[in-house]
């Protein structure tokens, strides 16, 4: 799971927001293009994080269960971050706001 851990941060880092509120996470997303998106822990699920997103004009949050064998998110299992978020319809990344050009 360590190793998962890893894996998880080195393709994320850009995206990844930490341990942020939902509203934090709606406040970060507010002005961006449709379908842009931003991943944060779950503040409620131990081994899960969530993915936030825009759609409609409307910040929606998905919560993705971090397995040893890859992520499940809506009832599939994806063996990388970068595989689940190529999958989907979620495009535009929300960047970290103290992300520097050394985070990639």
């Amino acid at each position: 799971m360590i190793d998962k851990m890893h894996q998880f941060l080195s393709e994320t880092s850009r995206h990844y927001h930490g341990k942020i509120s939902d509203e934090e996470a709606k406040e970060r997303l507010t002005g961006k293009e449709e379908n842009s998106y931003l991943i944060r822990d779950s503040g409620r699920s131990t081994g899960k994080i969530t993915i936030s997103h825009l759609k409609n004009g409307k910040v929606k949050k998905k919560r993705t269960a971090v397995r040893a064998e890859g992520y499940e998110y809506e009832g599939k299992l994806y063996k990388t971050i970068t595989e689940l978020i190529g999958k989907s319809k979620l495009r535009e990344v929300c960047i970290h706001p103290t992300a520097g050009p050394f985070m990639y």
